[in-house]
């Protein structure tokens, strides 16, 4: 797992709480040493190389089979150039090291349902055409404009787009597609999670369960597999196929929900 120390807490800490933390409780009763088959790699996705050390991309490289990339910053003020480095950089720096996995069996980049919000009905497709600028031109400008700069020069790339995390996030797709299609590779985009939030009852459901959501992650990875597998004789040169998880206007009212809980 690539984590990042946080707030002074280092990466070993950061992982020792999940031994206390409630969210695990189900599993630490199946399982109360789970953590011990956890190997952490330190790095950081708004870093060059995602601030991983030779020796531990060597491991990687070696190693891994399975890739869920699922780290971002998902704060919708943030400054273009932070999210650029993050959502967009790093999900480029995270497909160039996967192509050098020699083990590799199945990546899962996961998106948003709101990564295309600009238009009122998305397919699981891509929208290139809905940028202002293509990913690889973006992520040039940023390699030589200053952070100020590039900030200042939100309006013009966001365009329609509400606010730096969709965008960010739209770019980061079309960043896979040209760059993962000769990977065993796919999209999830997950819609709106609910863990715990303030409701109004009377309003409709459109919320998708973090759990489900969990699932699919896994899903998707295994159907990208099988798929790879049976398809080894051939060169995988197609887009990743992409996998929508969201609510509709047929979902309940989160009373119903509530009632029936």
């Amino acid at each position: 797992m690539l984590i990042r120390p946080k707030k002074g807490v280092s990466i070993r800490d950061r992982i020792a709480k999940w031994d206390t933390d409630p969210v695990f409780s189900v599993l630490l009763k199946l399982n109360p040493k789970f953590s011990d088959r956890v190997t952490a790699i330190a790095g950081d996705c708004a870093l060059p190389d995602l601030g991983i050390s030779v020796e531990d991309r060597k491991l990687l490289v070696n190693e891994v089979q399975i890739v869920l990339h699922c780290a971002a910053t998902v704060r919708f003020d943030e400054p273009l150039h932070v999210a650029l480095d993050i959502n967009t950089r790093g999900t480029l720096l995270v497909v160039q090291l996967a192509k050098e996995m020699r083990r590799l069996e199945t990546f899962v980049h996961v998106s948003t349902a709101f990564s295309n919000c600009v238009i009122h009905h998305i397919n699981e497709a891509y929208y290139p055409d809905n940028l202002t600028c293509s990913s690889d031109k973006v992520l040039k400008l940023r390699e030589i404009l200053s952070n100020d700069l590039i900030d200042n020069m939100s309006p013009a790339f966001l365009k329609d787009f509400p606010n730096t995390y969709t965008f960010t996030k739209a770019l980061a797709e079309q960043v896979v597609q040209k760059e993962a299609s000769g990977l065993p590779a796919c999209i999830f985009r997950p819609g709106l999670m609910l863990h715990v939030t303030l409701l109004d009852k009377k309003a409709r459901a459109h919320i998708v369960p973090v759990d489900y959501c969990a699932n699919m992650v896994l899903s998707t990875a295994w159907k990208t597999a099988v798929e790879n597998v049976q398809k080894m004789e051939n060169v995988l040169l197609k887009d990743p196929p992409i996998y929508n998880y969201a609510a509709s206007d047929q979902n309940p009212k989160l009373a119903q929900l509530l009632e029936s809980s």
